[in-house]
C-alpha cells in the first residue's frame, strides 16, 4: 500500500512536471512581438533579423497608430517591445502602465539633456529648427523675430497631427512668454502651410512652395545625402529643443531574454551607424557619435527636454483651438 502511494506520489509529480515543460515549450514557440514606428522599419528590422533568430514579427506603425493601439492596449500590450515611441510622450506612456524593466545602464547612451525615464531607452535624437535654401534666400533671417517681421512663407508640421509640430508649438509658446498671442499672429501671417507630418512639411520646402520650414537640423544632411540638395541651410538659432526617439520593454516582454537581446541591438554600431546615414539623426553611442560627420556642429540645447503629460498635451491642442476661435484657423 505504502509502496504504491509512493509510485502513485511520483507519478503526479512526473505529470505536473510533464505539464510544466509543456508550457514552457510553447511560450518559447510564441513569437516576439515587435510594434516598431514605419520611418524606423528599413533602419532597423533587417539588421535585426540578420542578429535575433527565432520568431520575432515586427509589426509596423504610424506615429498616431502606434500611440493609438498604446493606449487602447495599455498594460495588456500584445506587444513585447515598442521602438520608435516620440522622447515627448514619455511622460504619457509612463502613466499608462506598461513598460518593463530593461538590463541597460544610463551609461550606455549618450544624450545631451538630462534624462530621468530608466524603462524608456532614447536610441536617436536631433533637434528641431528651421531651414531655408541658400540659393534661393540669399540674406536669411538672422533672429526669429527678423522672420515674424518678414514676407517669407514658412511650413509647419501640424502639432495636432505631429509631434515635430506640438514640440514646437510648445517651444514658441515658452519662448514667447507673455508675447504669445500677439507674435503667434506674426506667425500665422508667415503660415503657407501645416500639413499632417514632418515629411509633407519638408517636401513643401524642397518643392520651392516655401522659403522656411520647421523640421530638423540634421534634415539639411538628409537632403544633401538622400535628394542631392547641397544648399540647404539651418538658421543659427539658440536654445534649440531636442527631440528623440525611444524604445521600451512592456512586462510582458521584460520577462523574455530575447527581448533584452533585441533592445540592446538597437544601441549597436551598426544600428547607429544606419541611423546617421539613412536616417540623419544623432547616435546616442558616444564613439559613433564622435565618428559621425554632419555637416553643423551639435549645438547645446539651452531649454529642457520638451515632455508631455497627457494633461499638458491636452491642454496645448486648447491652446490651439483657442487661437482658432480668434480668426487665426490652424
Amino acid at each position: 500500500m505504502v509502496l504504491f502511494f509512493r509510485r502513485s506520489t511520483l507519478f503526479l509529480i512526473c505529470l505536473l512536471f510533464s505539464f510544466y515543460c509543456k508550457g514552457e515549450s510553447d511560450s518559447s514557440d510564441e513569437p516576439i512581438i515587435v510594434y516598431i514606428r514605419d520611418s524606423f522599419y528599413e533602419t532597423c528590422v533587417p539588421f535585426l533579423k540578420r542578429t535575433i533568430s527565432g520568431k520575432v514579427q515586427y509589426v509596423k506603425l504610424s506615429s498616431s497608430l502606434l500611440m493609438g493601439r498604446l493606449r487602447l492596449e495599455k498594460n495588456k500590450s500584445r506587444a513585447d517591445l515598442v521602438i520608435g515611441a516620440d522622447s515627448c510622450l514619455s511622460p504619457e506612456i509612463m502613466a499608462l502602465d506598461i513598460t518593463g524593466k530593461n538590463r541597460l545602464k544610463a551609461t550606455d547612451y549618450d544624450i545631451p539633456v538630462p534624462w530621468k525615464y530608466t524603462d524608456i531607452i532614447p536610441f536617436c535624437y536631433s533637434y528641431l529648427g528651421i531651414l531655408y535654401d541658400e540659393s534661393r534666400l540669399k540674406e536669411p533671417p538672422e533672429t526669429f523675430e527678423d522672420i515674424l517681421e518678414s514676407s517669407l512663407k514658412i511650413s509647419i508640421p501640424h502639432p495636432r497631427t505631429s509631434t515635430v509640430g506640438l514640440v514646437f508649438f510648445d517651444w514658441f509658446k515658452t519662448k514667447s512668454k507673455d508675447l504669445f498671442q500677439e507674435k503667434w499672429r506674426h506667425l500665422h501671417e508667415r503660415l503657407l502651410s501645416l500639413p499632417k507630418g514632418l515629411s509633407e512639411s519638408f517636401s513643401l520646402f524642397v518643392q520651392g512652395e516655401c522659403d522656411l520650414t520647421v523640421a530638423y537640423i540634421t534634415s539639411v544632411d538628409y537632403a544633401a545625402l538622400r535628394r542631392q540638395r547641397m544648399s540647404i541651410r539651418s538658421l543659427p538659432f539658440k536654445g534649440l529643443p531636442l527631440h528623440a526617439y525611444t524604445a521600451f520593454l512592456t512586462l510582458k516582454g521584460s520577462r523574455k531574454e530575447k527581448v533584452h537581446r533585441i533592445l540592446k541591438a538597437l544601441l549597436s554600431s551598426d544600428i547607429q551607424r544606419q541611423l546617421i546615414t539613412k536616417d540623419a539623426l544623432y547616435p546616442v553611442q558616444k564613439e559613433i557619435k564622435l565618428q559621425a560627420k554632419f555637416q553643423q556642429k551639435e549645438p547645446l540645447p539651452v531649454l529642457p527636454l520638451h515632455d508631455f503629460t497627457r494633461q499638458k498635451r491636452q491642454a496645448l491642442l486648447l491652446s490651439l483651438e483657442s487661437l482658432s476661435r480668434t480668426g487665426q484657423r490652424l
